[in-house]
């Protein structure tokens, strides 16, 4: 798993650069995607923070899995009601049974 702000949007190029198979490794898939098949993702970034956004809502923050994990995302979750940061939490659940 990958993790984190990636300070870009998922429309970014690089994003997609990210998602690009490499030689010998697994590629690295969004598991927003995942778990919302043709859903935009959820902002994760700027929904309280005014002063520092300016009203403007961003989605820099992701989860990536591995393609052989993919098939295991059972849900991803961003947690908009914390007002705690500027970003808000996202949340991964695997199921590793199935």
């Amino acid at each position: 798993m990958l993790t984190g702000d990636f300070n870009c949007d998922a429309s970014d190029p690089l994003i997609a650069k990210l998602q690009a198979p490499l030689a010998g490794a697994p590629r690295w898939v969004d598991a927003w995607t995942c778990a919302h098949p043709n859903q935009p993702h959820a902002k994760t970034l700027g929904l309280y923070d005014e002063a520092q956004w300016h009203g403007q809502e961003y989605s820099f923050d992701f989860c990536f899995v591995s393609e052989d994990l993919a098939p295991h995302v059972r849900r991803l979750e961003v947690e908009s009601r914390t007002q705690a940061s500027d970003h808000q939490p996202v949340l991964l659940e695997l199921d590793l049974t199935r």
